[in-house]
């Protein structure tokens, strides 16, 4: 039991020290809403960030397989080319027909080495041997091929094309733009 006046004074305090907790609860959830506020626009940039990274990686992958298309058809054009002068100038259509002169020729050898050998083997040799397509050695001899050469730049899978580093430690980026510097090799940098 409280006579009026202590219990004024008392729900006057009490009135007091809620209003202060409350104002300190206020002012404490303003800096936590300023402070979600900040967490979601750097989410918002690490968003961005990851988009640029996947643009980027993208197009790195798509130059290197434009690279790799292109050497691949210059291979395929060259063996072509050279499968084509191999064929018309030797005078055989394909490797199918050469195969089977290769092995006429050493059945012919073994037979014409043999001991006996019938009169209608040799014929039949012989007629095998008018359906050879006449073969000119000089042009066989001047036979030129595409030699291709290939050159791999090793240094690139190396090289870090993507870096992500905290923006607040200024010698962290420092070093690594000094290093990349010194390395006569120069990435993109993204800045958070």
């Amino acid at each position: 039991m409280l006579c009026d006046i202590c219990r004024r004074t008392h729900l006057l305090d009490v009135h007091r020290e809620s209003k202060a907790h409350l104002d300190i609860l206020e002012s404490r959830l303003y800096l936590i809403n300023e402070k979600r506020l900040q967490m979601d626009k750097i989410s918002l940039d690490y968003d961005n960030i990851r988009r640029q990274i996947n643009t980027f990686a993208e197009r790195l992958l798509h130059v290197i397989e434009e690279q790799r298309d292109d050497a691949l058809r210059i291979i395929d054009e060259r063996q072509h080319s050279n499968d084509e002068a191999f064929w018309t100038q030797n005078g055989f259509d394909n490797g199918e027909k050469l195969d089977f002169f290769i092995s006429l020729l050493e059945i012919g050898q073994k037979r014409l080495t043999a001991k006996n050998i019938t009169d209608k083997e040799l014929m039949d040799l012989f007629d095998n041997l008018q359906t050879i397509p006449d073969i000119d050695e000089k042009v066989i001899e001047s036979m030129h091929f595409s030699q291709l050469s290939l050159e791999l730049d090793e240094a690139c899978s190396k090289k870090q094309f993507i870096r992500v580093y905290d923006t607040d430690v200024s010698t962290m980026k420092t070093t690594s733009l000094d290093e990349t510097t010194n390395n006569s090799e120069q990435a993109d940098y993204i800045e958070t």
